[in-house]
């Protein structure tokens, strides 16, 4: 089982380290990064379900002695990871709001006509070849 304890704490450390480049990159965030924001958002969220998978993998096949190694640094990344979602979903808002209200005053100056179409009802074949030859008498136009 040491084998598999050395590829779950390589996984983990992994995880760590990629922890670290999104403190790094929300504590020196500048509002020249906001063009990558957007990108680290979906990383973060990959990186969350990446996470997630370890954890159940330590929760599932480790056992207790071996899982006293990995609980403090579990209970670690879940504070970052939840400080990391809340600061980086804060940041999204805040300059997709500036960016909404930019392309919204544009999308106000031009003028397009909108118009709705009515709802067609249209017959439905169930795909039995019993009921073709009904389907396509009720349904041809005479």
């Amino acid at each position: 089982m040491a084998k598999g304890v050395k590829i779950l704490e390589r996984k983990f450390c992994g995880i760590e380290k990629q922890l670290s480049g999104f403190i790094a990159f929300v504590d020196t965030f500048v509002e020249d990064d906001k063009e990558v924001l957007s990108f680290k958002l979906s990383q973060f969220d990959r990186l969350n379900a990446k996470y997630e998978s370890v954890k159940e993998e330590i929760f599932t096949s480790l056992s207790d002695g071996e899982f006293q190694n990995f609980d403090g640094k579990i209970t670690t990344c879940n504070e970052h990871i939840e400080k990391l979602e809340v600061r980086l979903k804060s940041l999204n808002l805040k300059y997709s709001k500036n960016n909404n209200e930019t392309g919204s005053n544009a999308v106000s100056n031009v003028i397009k006509p909108c118009f709705r179409l009515p709802e067609l009802s249209l017959p439905q074949f169930n795909g039995d070849i019993e009921t073709c030859g009904l389907f396509l008498k009720s349904n041809s136009k005479k």
